[in-house]
């Protein structure tokens, strides 16, 4: 049996650190999407009122239907420049999250491998006992044959 590994409790930590970095990376990811949808929306919106404006337009409108549209165009281009500065903090985000998945990846290898690398000097070390055993019963038959 080897020897236990004297940094398994570090190795528990960073797997959970790990784990915690994919779910924030998760969440991320998932508000990036919910806002590129709302994005979609916002800009099919503007674009069917900047058509419809423009059809009605050209129909006629009375003043005060003009300068309501107008608004409501207005509105809705400063909720989709909101969206895309969100959209923006969002892509930040994902990166920052990325990087520290990363982070939290190469931190746990770097344990694991010494984790392997003392589970194969462990494996050297019970070999060369082994061999010395192996040894001592081949010359001590060796010597009781000779007596």
């Amino acid at each position: 049996m080897g020897k236990a590994f004297k940094l398994q409790s570090v190795l528990n930590y960073r797997q959970i650190i790990e784990r915690k970095a994919q779910q924030v990376l998760a969440r991320a990811l998932t508000r990036q999407g919910d806002l590129m949808a709302q994005l979609a929306r916002q800009r099919a919106e503007l674009d069917y009122l900047t058509s419809d404006f423009e059809n009605r337009k050209r129909q006629g409108l009375s003043m005060a239907d003009l300068n309501l549209y107008r608004s409501h165009i207005r509105y809705s281009e400063q909720q989709l420049r909101s969206l895309e500065k969100e959209f923006e903090q969002s892509n930040a985000e994902v990166c920052k999250c990325r990087e520290e998945l990363m982070r939290s990846c190469q931190d746990r290898r770097m344990v694991e491998k010494l984790k392997q690398k003392q589970a194969v000097q462990t494996r050297r070390e019970n070999l060369h006992r082994e061999n010395l055993s192996l040894d001592e019963i081949a010359l001590r038959e060796r010597q009781g044959g000779l007596a």
